[in-house]
């Protein structure tokens, strides 16, 4: 696994998704995937905070609208992973974005272009029915996800890339690898035993991996789940994907009362769908928040040991979700209180 498969650069530069705008794509970019695609239309090229995305939409009186994703050669693997995984899901009846038969296709350079329906939705919001319809609607996906054919295969490539991170975390707790802005403050939590995104002991399933705002919209009056690249190394403990949960769609956005009740409303909904299997270890809460963080720092840290270009908001984002974690314990606590998982 290369530090390709574990850290992209994200299409907003925070912890909430820009505002998405369409503009016309360069000329020769639309003639490039009309040809690549066979379809026809006029393209346009997405734009965040003023940034052109390799995302494109095709408006044609031929077909309804279609939107593309160009994916680079160095992801082109876990690309068609992840459109195989959307397409098996939406034949489970979960709603989940699934390609356009026949795509992926490959380009000229070596990647690959995915093509699928075109749906105008809206972002998930920190309010009560938006937290029980996200709750509900990831309980269907783990359900289905359990019965993956593949999840064997996904749990052994989630032991490599755990044992690599854990090398990793090692080289910065003991300070052979000084990376980022905050060295100190990384190698700090690097060193904290009491952090741990293994999951020791813990009963482990198939998971998104990356459950956030961006990967995510409501569309057709439930939540539609987006990008199911993760997935195929996420096989952990699921109090991992519900605290990222938590953190992303509530606690970045809202006060501690409030974060209380929609968490409280979003672990009972996930609850009530699915059968809550072997009973969990338990674990301080808030220490979960803190293992995404340091995780999410080493996956960092493993691709700029490689060479990757990571920006400092980047790094600085994930060391202010830790400090998040450490400063709210006491509504963490109170949110997960009488969960099950």
């Amino acid at each position: 696994m290369s530090s390709n498969d574990l850290a992209r650069e994200p299409a907003w530069k925070d912890l909430e998704p820009g505002l998405p705008q369409w503009c016309l794509a360069e000329p020769a970019e639309s003639v490039r995937l009309l040809e690549a695609t066979g379809l026809k239309g006029s393209v346009s090229v997405l734009n965040f905070d003023g940034v052109p995305q390799k995302m494109f939409r095709i408006d044609s009186a031929a077909h309804p609208p279609v939107f593309l994703k160009q994916i680079p050669p160095e992801r082109r693997a876990a690309a068609i992973r992840a459109e195989a995984i959307g397409h098996w899901l939406a034949g489970q009846g979960i709603h989940a974005a699934a390609a356009l038969a026949g795509f992926p296709k490959p380009l000229a350079d070596g990647g690959v272009v995915v093509a699928m329906p075109y749906l105008e939705g809206r972002r998930l919001n920190a309010t009560l029915g938006d937290c029980v319809a996200l709750g509900k609607s990831v309980a269907a996906f783990h359900t289905a996800l359990a019965r993956h054919p593949a999840k064997e295969q996904w749990h052994a490539h989630t032991q490599t890339r755990l044992a690599e991170l854990t090398s990793i975390r090692a080289d910065c707790a003991t300070g052979r690898l000084t990376v980022g802005p905050e060295p100190d403050f990384l190698r700090i939590l690097a060193s904290d035993q009491a952090v741990d995104f293994t999951g020791p002991g813990l009963h482990v399933q198939p998971l998104h991996g990356d459950l956030n705002p961006g990967n995510t919209l409501f569309v057709e009056g439930q939540p539609l789940l987006l990008d199911f690249e993760d997935v195929f190394h996420s096989v952990l403990p699921v109090r991992f994907e519900l605290a990222l949960m938590v953190e992303r769609f509530i606690l970045v956005r809202v006060d501690d009362e409030a974060a209380v009740d929609l968490g409280r409303a979003m672990l009972q909904s996930y609850e009530a769908g699915i059968d809550n299997g072997p009973q969990q270890i338990e674990i301080d809460p808030v220490d979960v928040f803190r293992a995404l963080a340091l995780r999410s720092l080493c996956v960092l840290a493993l691709a700029a040991s490689k060479g990757t270009s990571i920006s400092d908001a980047e790094w600085r984002k994930f060391s202010r979700l830790e400090r998040q974690a450490r400063e709210r314990a006491q509504t963490i606590r109170a949110i997960f209180r009488d969960a099950a998982l």
